[in-house]
Parts: C-alpha cells; sequence; structure tokens
C-alpha cells in the first residue's frame, strides 16, 4: 500500500487508474496470489490446484490494523481466519 496525498491506496489500485492494468487481470492477479497464501497454510498445503481455486472464491480477505482487536471473547464467529503475514495474539480472560 502507499499513501499518497494521506489517502492510502493500494499498487493495483494505483495501476487501474493510470492504466497499467485492467480490472480483468487485476482480479486474476489478486486470485493467484490469494491461492498462493492459502497453499502455505500447511491444512490446505495438499489440495489440488482445482481445489485450491474453488476454496480461494470462498474467502474474503481481511487487513487487520496494528493493536486492532478483531476476535472477541465468547461471541461466535463463523470466520476461518488463515494468518498471510504477521503474528497474532490470542489469550482468554479468566473471569474467576
Amino acid at each position: 500500500m502507499f499513501k499518497l496525498d494521506q489517502q492510502v491506496k493500494r499498487i493495483g489500485e494505483i495501476l487501474l487508474e493510470n492504466g497499467s492494468v485492467d480490472q480483468e487481470h487485476l482480479d486474476a492477479a489478486i486470485k493467484k496470489q490469494r491461492i498462493d497464501r492459502i497453499r502455505n497454510c500447511p491444512a490446505f498445503s495438499t489440495l489440488t490446484q482445482t481445489e485450491l481455486s474453488a476454496v480461494a472464491n470462498k474467502f474474503n480477505e481481511v487487513t487487520v490494523q496494528i493493536r486492532q482487536q478483531s476476535i472477541i471473547q465468547d461471541e461466535p464467529d463463523p470466520a476461518l481466519y488463515i494468518i498471510a503475514v504477521g503474528k497474532v495474539e490470542v489469550y482468554r480472560i479468566d473471569l474467576e
């Protein structure tokens, strides 16, 4: 990501704006990147390319800022989280 005039833009947005890439090619590149990230997760490493592609279609990527809480204790969350980059601290508060 780049910060231009106090506005944060992803590199893909910049490439689209200046005509270096069209939306179709950007979408294909993002999907390939997503498949590569999923493949690097040990739970998915044995899947075929077709299976990885199907799984990638079900994922939404989320960027979490440093120190931003993304999971709340005792609240249901139907999501599966794969950490692509960085570290996460998970802890449980014992109220007793």
